[in-house]
């Protein structure tokens, strides 16, 4: 099922997925980032809206920022689903948003504040899909959990690609000009110097937007859907207070 975006709260979400995937220490069962997150889900459960309130960190309006720059540099082979979040028509407890969509491929942008988390992405995914998987789970696991939903939403999926985006020197004119015309949150970036944002040298080692394409495994799949499911047997039945 798709849907316009709504408030993921009370499901298990792709960008969340992974503490699912942690053990404990005799491998058998929940890791504590799993067990945390099912006890988070419950409380959403019962409250009947979002366990925390999104906070604007800088961080997280820059991602936010450049997804939707991204996109207007991406080749005309991608599509934008960041609008609808999906819903798996059979693990009712189940969604995510993935940003991109082109032939059998979902793809998601991150564009890091931090260099060094930029660098690390990069290494891990020219190391492959193994080294990717071990250093950065929570990456990993929402392409995992993404191309589930959107083929339980009878859309063929096979491969994710991690995109992985930090501006030139040379774009940052235009980022603030954008940033100027778009949302009131992104304003802060119109008003950025050069050491307030992160970018890379024109003609260095990295490029500014970074592609990196792999068949997902389908041991992968069938480890995050029968985790997703399990964990989903643990969430409660909210019972109403009488008006």
């Amino acid at each position: 099922m798709k849907e316009t975006d709504q408030s993921r709260h009370a499901t298990f979400s792709s960008s969340s997925a992974w503490k699912l995937m942690t053990n404990n220490k005799k491998g058998e069962a929940f890791g504590a980032p799993g067990l945390k997150y099912i006890k988070q889900v419950n409380l959403e459960i019962k409250l009947g809206r979002a366990l925390t309130c999104e906070r604007e960190a800088r961080s997280t309006s820059w991602g936010d920022f450049c997804e939707i720059y991204v996109f207007n540099i991406l080749d005309l082979s991608y599509r934008n689903v960041t609008d609808f979040r999906y819903f798996h028509p059979d693990v009712k407890a189940w969604s995510g948003k993935p940003d991109v969509i082109k032939a059998e491929t979902v793809g998601d942008v991150k564009a890091p504040f931090n260099l060094e988390v930029f660098c690390d992405k990069i290494g891990a995914l020219e190391s492959g899909i193994h080294k990717y998987r071990e250093e950065f789970p929570d990456d990993y696991y929402q392409h995992v959990s993404n191309a589930i939903l959107l083929n339980a939403n009878d859309l063929k999926v096979t491969h994710f690609e991690a995109i992985i985006y930090t501006p030139f020197r040379s774009e940052l004119d235009d980022i603030r000009a954008t940033a100027m015309k778009s949302e009131e949150r992104f304003k802060w970036i119109a008003f950025a110097n050069d050491d307030e944002l992160p970018w890379v040298p024109d003609g260095g080692y990295y490029k500014n937007l970074n592609t990196y394409r792999f068949e997902i495994p389908q041991e992968d799949k069938i480890a995050l859907h029968n985790r997703v499911v399990e964990a989903g047997k643990m969430l409660i039945t909210p019972k109403l207070i009488p008006a």
